[in-house]
């Protein structure tokens, strides 16, 4: 499961970007800390069991009456930053094999149990304004 997040193309935010770039600066050091914010905005999702809209809590969770998707943590603690950060971005990524199947939901495995989609690794759109907008006057500031 993989989460590619790339400064675009186009747009105020990447004219700001090319115009630092071209002028020899690293956007490596400001990128670096937006990776680190995306990282605690994902584990957020954890702690909250899913946001802006809550999980629909699982079997297993009610069961041992714990939150979903915790019961070892091995989900949550397998986000992370894969390769490296760049001047245009970066890659988090869960290396384990059943994170998409519970970020998406399944059908197709049992059709008698249909495990719900629980988005985790997702930024709610009023973070994602905000952490645009800290990147947009760092960069500003800086440049």
């Amino acid at each position: 499961m993989v989460a590619d997040i790339r400064i675009r193309r186009s747009g105020k935010l990447s004219d700001i970007a090319l115009k630092a770039l071209k002028a020899g600066r690293e956007l490596k050091p400001i990128l670096e800390s937006v990776a680190l914010l995306f990282l605690r905005e994902i584990d957020l999702n954890f702690v909250n069991e899913g946001r802006p809209k809550k999980w629909e809590k699982s079997q297993a969770a009610r069961d041992r009456k714990g939150q979903t998707l915790q019961d070892t943590s091995a989900l949550r603690q397998s986000i992370a930053i894969k390769g490296q950060v760049t001047n245009t971005g970066f890659t988090l990524a869960s290396g384990l094999p059943y994170a998409a199947r519970h970020h998406f939901g399944d059908t197709k495995k049992n059709p008698f149990y249909q495990m719900p989609s629980r988005p985790f690794l997702m930024i709610p759109a009023k973070q994602r304004v905000k952490i645009y907008e800290l990147l947009r006057k760092e960069i500003e500031s800086r440049f």
